[in-house]
């Protein structure tokens, strides 16, 4: 479950990278080619997230103050490209104008133009990468792998499959690491847009492991998530029961297995009992004998509880 994005959920954030393409006369240095006026468009370093989505400034230059200029922007899908804002703005002294541009929740290639609404062939537009990364829960067992819970987990970044994919454990390596190959490591360069992340410990709170990523080598925003454990029992008085039976009462005491979050677990996972103390006799007569510690599965009709069971032996006296 893992999952903020920035963190969507335990789930999504949207990543952005500008790759320009000017419609208009070639630039030195970015083989670009020319239609009209001298205009140029940039999109900055993806800038701060807000309610998970990528926020960029947008420059253009036109060359001339008071030109009116429209922004548009679109995707190959063409259906949630995200927006900016303001969407038509007069350019400045020395021909600037600036609008902000927010992802939506398309990934992929998105196309923002900006053209002077008294001359349609003064237009310019640039391409931006819009990624999004995905990941799954991560557990940590003290170094078992029980079925249910992975404690290895894929990063994917949506939006690009080729490239260059910089991810970084900067935040919370204690708990999480990237694996290369199965060995743990802090920073893995792929070709590919997916990565292992793998548990080496518990988190101590929510999102305190912060995953970068670059692509291209333009920085990204991070990716947000914790490591989850088995960490308490957790009453369920609805479920308790006591019984007589021949020689005296049996009572069920039930339990949620609950993570350092106070979160119920996911699956049925294997229990041990352990005892803190000795046996501590109240009465000197009683005959209730010393027991093994034992284990099992969770049971029950929820697979994530366990029973406690309490009964006295079959005889007489019953303490």
């Amino acid at each position: 479950m893992t999952r903020e994005y920035t963190r969507r959920g335990m789930g999504e954030a949207a990543l952005a990278v500008a790759s320009l393409i000017i419609l208009l006369a070639p630039v030195a240095g970015w083989g670009c080619w020319a239609i009209a006026d001298p205009t140029a468009l940039h999109v900055s370093t993806p800038g701060p997230y807000e309610n998970a989505h990528t926020v960029a400034t947008v420059t253009a230059n036109f060359g001339w103050q008071g030109r009116q200029i429209d922004f548009y922007v679109t995707s190959q899908e063409n259906f949630m490209p995200g927006s900016v804002n303001p969407v038509s703005a007069v350019t400045g002294p020395g021909g600037g104008v600036t609008t902000t541009y927010t992802s939506g929740a398309d990934v992929g290639p998105i196309c923002i133009t900006a053209r002077d609404r008294n001359d349609l062939h003064a237009s310019a537009s640039c391409w931006v990468t819009v990624l999004r990364v995905d990941g799954g829960d991560l557990w940590w067992f003290n170094g078992c792998r029980p079925a249910g819970y992975p404690v290895v987990t894929s990063l994917v970044a949506e939006g690009a499959t080729t490239g260059t994919f910089h991810w970084q454990v900067n935040a919370g390596f204690e708990y999480a690491l990237l694996s290369s190959n199965g060995t743990p490591v802090q920073e893995l360069t792929e070709t590919d847009n997916a990565a292992a992340l793998l548990s080496v410990g518990p988190s101590c709170a929510p999102f305190d492991v912060s995953v970068h990523l670059a692509y291209n080598g333009a920085p990204m925003v991070d990716y947000l998530t914790h490591v989850r454990t088995p960490a308490s029992l957790q009453r369920d008085t609805e479920r308790d029961m006591t019984i007589g039976v021949t020689g005296g009462y049996e009572t069920a005491i039930w339990y949620y297995i609950v993570d350092q979050f106070n979160v119920q677990l996911d699956d049925q996972i294997d229990c041990n009992e352990h005892w803190s103390t000795g046996q501590i006799r109240l009465l000197w007569w009683s005959n209730w004998p010393d027991f093994e510690e034992q284990g099992g599965p969770s049971v029950g009709s929820d697979p994530t509880c366990v029973r406690d069971r309490i009964a006295v032996v079959d005889v007489f006296p019953t303490i």
